[in-house]
């Protein structure tokens, strides 16, 4: 998964489930390449372990080899024999029928080559993902392989956190005043990613913003969803989105930071549903100027 990089400092945090459990699994860890599928609070997972037992999650860390397979129908024999070049394993059986050799099969050919092998060291990847009979559904694999290049594609933006007062030089917060904070209207949306369809297959992931928590480095304050603009004139006007400082600028550095959770989940037009994948938090932080308003309480002289 891909942050767009657009304001002060970015945390991605993925919530893992190291128990998931596993699904079904292809390939041959002593011969070739290992590949397990997964499901869990992340939703589908897709592991690949070469022979020296290094591993590769298909999902947001996908590599890029991984996300430019192709796809395409041959025939029956054709997927058999790439299914198993460079194997060992031996070639199909000489009694099968012409016919049934040449009926149409979809196959996923990932291909890595040199570069990509050289980059994951130990994995001898024949180049197919899966194959099989075109019309059927597809290998769990491919299915989870196309929700997981889906999710790599996903780009989560940062959105901006307004404050009134804005902690600039020019208008800095006041201490012992409370400060508001919230994220425009405009921009607390939704954001979608589809990938091309593989044999019917079409995954829509979609990041929704859900709730926005603001700090002043001593506290942190949960806001709902994206608080309450602050609108000057209206007195009656409330929000549970605000802070206050204690110290100014002028004792030591002041920062604003916010987190924002983004409810993460995919739908298929296929043979995989939809289901809900981890939430994801994005956060910021920045320098404030906060300034202190001295006040000179003038108390009544008492005659001696």
């Amino acid at each position: 998964m891909r942050l767009v990089a657009a304001l002060l400092v970015i945390v991605a945090v993925w919530i893992a489930d190291a128990g998931a459990r596993a699904d079904g699994s292809e390939g041959d860890p002593g011969s070739n390449v290992f590949v397990e599928s997964r499901s869990g609070p992340n939703g589908s997972m897709v592991l690949v372990t070469g022979k020296d037992g290094s591993t590769v999650d298909l999902g947001a860390s996908m590599p890029a080899w991984l996300r430019a397979c192709t796809w395409r129908t041959v025939s029956a024999a054709e997927a058999a024999a790439a299914a198993t070049a460079g194997t060992g394993e031996s070639a199909p059986p000489a009694d099968l029928s012409t016919d049934a050799m040449a009926e149409p099969w979809a196959i996923v050919f990932c291909g890595p080559g040199p570069e990509a092998i050289a980059r994951q060291s130990g994995v001898a990847l024949n180049g197919v993902l899966g194959a099989w009979a075109l019309g059927d559904r597809p290998p769990q694999l491919v299915v989870d392989w196309i929700v997981a290049r889906t999710v790599a594609e996903l780009e989560i933006p940062v959105l901006p956190v307004a404050s009134a007062p804005a902690g600039t030089a020019s208008a800095p917060m006041i201490t012992g005043l409370p400060t508001w904070f919230w994220v425009d209207e405009a921009v607390w949306q939704p954001v979608q990613v589809n990938a091309p369809e593989v044999f019917g297959v079409v995954v829509t992931v979609t990041a929704e913003p859900v709730g926005l928590r603001v700090s002043n480095q001593s506290a942190w304050r949960p806001c709902g969803a994206g608080g309450q603009p602050f609108r000057p004139g209206q007195p009656d006007h409330v929000s549970r989105c605000t802070l206050s400082y204690e110290h100014s600028s002028a004792r030591a550095p002041q920062a604003a930071a916010a987190r924002i959770r983004w409810r993460v989940s995919y739908a298929c037009s296929a043979h995989c549903g939809r289901a809900a994948l981890a939430d994801v938090v994005v956060a910021t932080t920045g320098a404030v100027v906060v300034g202190e308003v001295q006040v000179l309480s003038a108390g009544s002289a008492t005659p001696g």
